[in-house]
């Protein structure tokens, strides 16, 4: 049987891949829209929030029949198995590298690296951990002297480190100045160096335990074109920005993994989203998520994110009746600039468990013109909850965003069973997992959304194997396989987030 890989690259737009194939740069995305299938892979226009998406994609279900809400949901919260967890059924081996909701680590798999937002640094096998633990204390502020990072290096070499890869980071360390180095100096080089480490780790766990599915996920480029897409906008795909000189290095990263695959693997790579600017006019406030829920004594009952300049509160009870969210929307509707008593928030979107919305920036433009006795400062007054804020309280004045995603990723595929050049029309992100399970002989499940992507596939497989159906494989069987969050996990990917840009 084939081995398949599939490469997840959260944010990845064609928008950006297309004028960097045709500049030259991009040799390895170029090489895989030739040679297999490729295409726009339509993502949920009204949820574009990642952990969700690509919980759809691994179990081709919905977030109604999947259970994965938002960054705060945990495996406790899932209802469907994803597609490597049926294919282990029926005796294929699996590997994992970043993907979400898989903690505590699997210890069924040939390995198992939880995501970013995994409440601990606990990886299979235990020796694996080597990245995560000096992420663990640089968080706590520790300070790495020659000793400590010469200890990092030989456990980095061991795990798979190429000599190659540990001189690129040195020189990208070189680059670095002395002292306080500025956001946009220091993020871009911190994230290129994190992928040059991921991709040799999982290329090495890849040679070493041979899994018959292996999954890499990472999302440096979500969070580059979150923080420098007005760069792109403004240089285009001229090599100049941190948007093309990361968009670079995970092409250098999916060329390496290509090598460490066998030749008659199936390789799928696709993104959860793609990515657009943020209006000028929308881009002036952003909300400080956490501390509107203090101000409005809900931080201990209600999660709250910032995805772009949208905002997301969920109850954190599951069995939470509507009152409480009535109750946050009655106080985020009440919220208002107190020298011209105007709404300071737009409701999006609510419901019975969720509320969607944003600062009320359209609107707000309009009254300034219409009445210019209104300057917002950090100092403008605000009325919460009965009390009288600062803006600065409550708003984030300068936010650093300037890219937010839209509903359109991309699909590329290719293997013995894939046809070549083919382009495919508006794929989704409930299809890849039934398209896998087509690929690898095992019936689809007709609870599941999606359906396979038969197109993409050769005349030849399609007329040596049939397509089989059974009615569900979550039939009496448990899928959660721990309990809720701690207070102290769900402190931890609340810092995740912060250092995301996801919490502020």
């Amino acid at each position: 049987m084939n081995k398949l890989v599939l490469i997840c690259i959260d944010g990845a737009t064609w928008d950006v891949i297309d004028p960097m194939i045709n500049s030259g740069a991009l040799p390895n995305f170029s090489d895989l829209k030739k040679q297999g299938a490729y295409g726009d892979f339509m993502s949920m226009e009204n949820k574009l929030i990642s952990p969700v998406i690509w919980m759809s994609i691994a179990t081709g279900k919905v977030p109604e029949k999947h259970g994965i809400k938002d960054f705060f949901s945990s495996e406790a919260d899932l209802k469907s198995l994803r597609f490597w967890e049926i294919l282990a059924q029926r005796g294929f081996s699996y590997g994992l590298y970043n993907f979400f909701h898989v903690y505590p680590p699997d210890k069924n798999s040939a390995f198992c690296i939880p995501g970013v937002l995994a409440p601990g640094a606990a990886t299979y096998p235990e020796n694996a951990g080597f990245l995560k633990k000096i992420r663990e204390e640089r968080k706590r502020g520790v300070n790495f002297g020659t000793a400590s990072m010469l200890q990092f290096g030989v456990s980095a070499l061991k795990q798979g480190l190429r000599f190659d890869t540990a001189l690129r980071i040195a020189g990208l360390l070189s680059s670095l100045k002395t002292g306080n180095n500025s956001f946009k100096d220091r993020y871009p080089i911190e994230k290129i160096m994190e992928l040059y480490i991921s991709t040799d780790h999982f290329c090495y766990l890849m040679r070493k335990t041979k899994p018959d599915i292996s999954v890499f996920y990472e999302n440096g480029a979500d969070l580059i074109s979150h923080y420098f897409w007005e760069e792109w906008e403004t240089n285009g795909s001229n090599r100049k920005g941190n948007v093309c000189k990361y968009y670079e290095q995970v092409d250098r990263s999916i060329g390496l993994i290509l090598q460490n695959v066998p030749d008659n693997a199936n390789v799928f790579l696709v993104s959860d989203h793609g990515f657009q600017g943020i209006d000028k006019g929308a881009r002036m406030l952003l909300m400080k998520t956490e501390k509107l829920l203090d101000v409005l004594g809900v931080s201990d009952r209600i999660y709250g994110m910032n995805v772009g300049y949208k905002c997301y509160l969920r109850a954190k009870d599951k069995n939470a009746d509507g009152g409480l969210m009535k109750e946050l929307e009655d106080k985020i509707g009440a919220i208002r600039f107190k020298e011209i008593d105007f709404p300071l928030i737009k409701l999006l979107r609510t419901s019975e468990h969720e509320i969607e919305f944003a600062f009320n920036q359209a609107e707000l433009n309009l009254k300034l013109i219409a009445d210019d006795k209104l300057i917002i400062n950090e100092n403008t007054e605000i009325l919460a909850a009965g009390a009288t804020f600062k803006a600065a309280d409550i708003l984030d004045l300068k936010p650093k965003q300037t890219g937010k995603h839209h509903e359109k990723g991309i699909f590329l595929a290719k293997g013995p069973h894939i046809k070549r050049g083919f382009k495919v029309e508006r794929a989704s992100v409930f299809d890849i997992a039934p398209t896998i399970l087509r690929l690898m002989g095992i019936p689809a499940a007709r609870d599941i959304d999606g359906k396979a992507l038969t197109s993409i596939l050769t005349d030849s497989f399609l007329r040596s194997t049939q397509e089989e159906s059974i009615e569900s494989y979550e039939a009496g069987s448990p899928v959660a396989s721990r309990q809720e969050m701690t207070k102290d996990e769900e402190e931890s990917v609340k810092e995740r987030l912060r250092d995301m840009g996801y919490l502020s």
